[in-house]
């Protein structure tokens, strides 16, 4: 027989195990169950004793071992962009190396009956005490939980969009918990590590990722060029006039069809915000580019639409799938990338995914000059970083499209510093190699200053489902039918993408 201690072999002797000074969680007793279904290893012992002799104890047992995987559970709120690339991708490709047992959810759908198959539970932008019950069952249970934290909702202002969902008084008293709970808090940036880092002693701070499959290399100046695939819309269309997508003709191929400037320098500016004021540092520096020299650049704006005051710009629709959209974004052949950023806290608190997206695509990027991007920047080599002003903005933009040589060798390097630091694979060992010292480690009990005890019974599909009603009603009297469809479509997408995980992770 096996003696198991939250994810440890202990003993492999009853006498041995008797021995041990701590608590048993489980005694697994070796059956051809075992053998064909990994998952029987975690189950309550059966009622008979193993059938096989002692001499074969020791041989059955190291080929059993290799079976036993950490079993880890993300319990997230949503499936944004940030929860994609650190959390959902990464577990999957783990779970498809066999080095992990994976299980995603979300925090609405999930109970305390999830701790109960994980020996490691992950949270990301969780804030909300009515759908904690998930950790209060991990403390409980002595389940190690694990936080990726890449936003400093401390700093966001509680009366913007993000901060009426994630930064009111309650749900910062509730990161507080989450926070002060976790085996381990894991952030992206100097301004997190030293916030978290009043709340728990155990902080690590990781370079994120970015999947260069799905890139591809680099060949002169641009990344391969491919065909956009036909059955994923929608496409882009060109504004006419005002710089606001209208109903004209979806173009095959960024560069193709009418309107579309020919041989154009492109120049894009991308972000998963929906009310955008960020591009407003920009915004008159590119307007002067495009007055002095239009025919030569071709500016997209993907995501946000461009403002009024642009006339003549690509929009492209946001995509809520971030693998489709990289690919995408990737194949479009832009040469330039605009990545404004403010200067404040909260903002410096971010990661740098523009750069890791525009460096990966062979885009020559011009940034903001705060920490975030200096950090990773080299100026003139891998990027430009210019001073939230608009003659700086201008001046960048203006040399980037004037000088090629500049243009390709920036391209090149900040392609080559991707690969160095950010790829997909260099974070899938740090995060396996957590997750081994996390699961490895087992706690029976965190000491925590938080409560423990149950958040209460969650509420039942059918009572979630009719709670949905006058959540939206209130949403579309706020925000209006506009940014309520965009948040229908985030739902439909959220339950495409949970049905996928759920196949793929059967």
């Amino acid at each position: 027989m096996i003696f198991w201690d939250g994810g440890r072999f202990l003993r492999s002797t009853k006498e041995d195990a008797i021995a041990h000074d701590g608590p048993i969680e489980q005694v697994i007793y070796i059956t051809a169950s075992t053998l064909i279904f990994p998952d029987a290893i975690h189950s309550p012992p059966p009622a008979k004793r193993s059938p096989f002799l002692p001499p074969y104890r020791a041989a059955y047992t190291a080929a059993i071992m290799p079976t036993l995987l950490p079993r880890v559970v993300a319990v997230l709120p949503r499936f944004g962009p940030s929860a994609w690339i650190t959390v959902i991708k990464p577990l999957v490709r783990l779970h498809d190396r066999g080095l992990i047992r994976a299980r995603v959810t979300l925090e609405s759908l999930a109970s305390p009956a999830d701790v109960d198959r994980a020996d490691l539970i992950v949270f990301c932008r969780n804030v909300r005490r009515d759908r904690a019950q998930v950790l209060h069952a991990a403390l409980e249970r002595g389940v190690p939980t694990l936080y990726d934290l890449d936003d400093n909702f401390f700093e966001l202002p509680p009366d913007s969009d993000a901060g009426k969902a994630c930064a009111q008084p309650e749900h910062l008293a509730m990161l507080h918990d989450y926070l002060a709970a976790a085996s381990l808090v894991r952030v992206y940036s100097r301004p997190l590590l030293a916030r978290a880092a009043r709340l728990n002693d155990s902080v690590e701070m990781v370079n994120a990722c970015v999947d260069l499959s799905l890139v591809g290399d680099v060949g002169g100046s641009l990344p391969t060029l491919r065909t956009w695939p036909p059955s994923t819309p929608p496409f882009p269309t060109l504004s006419q006039g005002s710089g606001r997508s209208e109903n004209s003709s979806p173009l095959p191929y960024p560069g193709e069809g009418p309107g579309v400037k020919t041989g154009a320098i492109k120049l894009i500016y991308a972000t998963s915000r929906f009310n955008d004021a960020m591009g407003q540092i920009f915004v008159p520096a590119l307007q002067r580019i495009l007055e002095e020299v239009g025919p030569r650049v071709e500016a997209h704006f993907w995501g946000p639409k461009p403002p009024d005051s642009l006339r003549g710009v690509v929009h492209h629709a946001m995509i809520h799938d971030y693998d489709r959209f990289l690919r995408r974004f990737s194949a479009a052949g832009f040469q330039i990338g605009l990545a404004p950023l403010h200067d404040d806290l909260f903002h410096r608190s971010k990661t740098n995914t523009k750069f890791r997206e525009y460096g990966a695509c062979g885009i020559a990027g011009v940034y903001s000059n705060v920490d975030i991007y200096s950090d990773c920047v080299q100026h003139g080599e891998t990027g430009l970083l210019v001073p939230n002003e608009t003659e700086a903005w201008y001046q960048a933009m203006r040399r980037l499209v004037d000088d090629a040589a500049l243009r390709t060798k920036i391209q090149r390097q900040a392609r080559a510093s991707v690969e160095q630091h950010y790829s997909q694979e260099a974070f899938e060992a740090v995060f396996l190699a957590q997750i081994e010292r996390l699961v490895g480690s087992s706690p029976l009990r965190r000491a925590s200053k938080i409560d423990a005890s149950p958040a209460g019974v969650p509420p039942s599909k059918m009572r979630r489902m009719l709670q949905l009603v006058p959540r939206a009603v209130t949403h579309l009297r706020r925000h209006g039918i506009l940014r309520g469809l965009n948040t229908a479509r985030w739902m439909v997408s959220s339950t495409a993408s949970l049905a996928w995980l759920r196949w793929r992770l059967r």
